[in-house]
């Protein structure tokens, strides 16, 4: 606090105790509507509070991609080359599922829609291939696949996990598997002895 400051105390008690104004500018209600739903999803557990921060990040992101590319919303711009167009359903990855959230949608001045990058980077399957196999590995049947699962709150909602679409999920993943299993190239490998075994089923023996 400067010289001046202490001299003049009622500048200083306004300087120390901002109004309650002062502070509702700052914590604008977009960022106290954010903590109120952390402070919900803590409630319900670790996984469904790192859940719901990925989903802020995800929607701030993706309003930051879209203010790139097509400018401040509200503001007027002759040269604008795109605008905003509503939003929609879409679906993104998370906490080992596929959940529902509303994204923003873009097209330019003719008509063509604008991709985001952040959303196609939140749609990557490739982990959530991977949780789904090393459950299944490990003995999660499809069918009580979402009981084995942390619950990532009340306010999400899980897509793409009947046992239809886990059953296919776990067919590409061990084809694939087996496929990268079977071509390996095994010229850097020294064998002194090569052991064939098999299994006998019914009359033909493999």
């Amino acid at each position: 606090m400067s010289e001046y400051h202490e001299k003049h105390p009622k500048i200083k008690q306004k300087i120390e105790k901002p109004e309650k104004a002062f502070w509702e500018r700052i914590f604008c209600q977009d960022v106290l509507a954010s903590l109120v739903s952390l402070a919900k999803a803590a409630k319900e557990g670790l996984l469904a509070l790192a859940v719901q921060v990925e989903r802020e990040m995800f929607r701030k992101l993706m309003e930051i991609e879209l203010t790139m590319k097509v400018g401040e919303e509200g503001k007027h711009n002759p040269n604008r080359q795109a605008y905003r167009h509503g939003y929609e359903t879409g679906e993104i990855v998370l906490g080992a599922r596929k959940v529902k959230v509303q994204r923003p949608r873009a097209r330019t001045v003719d008509r063509r829609k604008v991709e985001l990058e952040v959303y196609k980077a939140f749609q990557e399957e490739d982990m959530l291939s991977r949780a789904i196999l090393e459950r299944m590995i490990h003995g999660l049947s499809c069918r009580c696949y979402l009981s084995g699962l942390e619950d990532i709150g009340s306010t999400v909602e899980a897509v793409g996990i009947s046992k239809s679409t886990l059953s296919r999920r776990f067919v590409k993943m061990t084809r694939k598997a087996l496929g990268e299993l079977l071509s390996r190239p095994l010229n850097d490998l020294d064998l002194l002895v090569l052991f064939i075994d098999g299994v006998v089923i019914s009359d033909i023996q493999s």
